[in-house]
Formats: C-alpha cells, structure tokens, sequence
C-alpha cells in the first residue's frame, strides 16, 4: 500500500493574506511543509492548490502540485491508487 501526504495550500487566508509564501529563514512557509511531508518517507508529497504562484513554489521545493478550484469544497483533489487526478 502507498502512502501520500497531502498539504492544502490555499491562497486566500483571512487572518494574514498569502501566508503559505511568505518567508520564514529565507524560504516561504510552504517549502517546510513540503519538506516535512518528504521527510516522512511516504511515496508522494502532493500540494492542493488554487494559486499558479504556489503551485511553482512547490513543485520548485519537489512537491507535486493538483489545482484546486475556487470555492471550499472544490478545493480538495484526489489521486487514485494509479496516480490518476479524480
């Protein structure tokens, strides 16, 4: 059985805008989760997203990225056990 890690990023927080980028020691919020995720050892570490920028962001820390749609409960997506986006 595979394992994968999901991180939600979303681009419209309230509380502090856009804080999944913004640089904590040199590198946006969102590469430590990536890193995190990879550290684990699971089989993927996947980014669910809204935003291009944030989707660059982690596939250039080595997280694949799934796009989001607008909206809360369009934002989840799913791989199946063959990988493929549902």
């Amino acid at each position: 059985m595979k394992a994968y890690a999901f991180i939600p990023a979303r681009s419209g927080s309230k509380g502090l805008p856009h804080k999944n980028i913004k640089p904590i020691d040199g590198h946006p919020l969102l590469a430590y989760a990536v890193g995190f995720g990879k550290a684990l050892g699971v089989d993927q570490v996947i980014v669910s997203t809204d935003s291009p920028e944030y989707k660059e962001i982690a596939e250039s820390y080595g997280g694949p990225s799934v796009r989001g749609g607008s909206g809360r409960r369009r934002q989840w997506r799913y791989l199946d056990g063959r990988g493929n986006h549902r």
